[in-house]
């Protein structure tokens, strides 16, 4: 993308990912769909795992119902309640 700064759209999709509008711009670039890197950043806030991660799995062969069995399985090792996140 040549300004992925100055695109409105990409940023609130950055911002709602909580990730750099570089990163959104060089997902796209990469050829993840807004609705994969929109339900890759809900997989990862829930999980509590990096959206690049969940991408990663998908681009591995992974389908969404994998991404999250195989995420379920890792240890939640911060002290945080995680009531809201479930």
């Amino acid at each position: 993308m040549s300004d992925p700064a100055g695109n409105e759209r990409l940023a609130e999709l950055a911002d709602r990912c909580g990730a750099p509008v570089e990163q959104v711009a060089d997902w796209l670039d990469d050829g993840y769909s807004i609705p994969e890197i929109e339900r890759a950043c809900r997989i990862g806030r829930e999980k509590h795992a990096a959206p690049a991660d969940v991408l990663a799995m998908l681009d591995a062969g992974l389908d969404w119902r994998g991404i999250e069995k195989a995420l379920r399985a890792v240890p939640d090792v911060d002290d945080l309640d995680d009531d809201e996140a479930y």
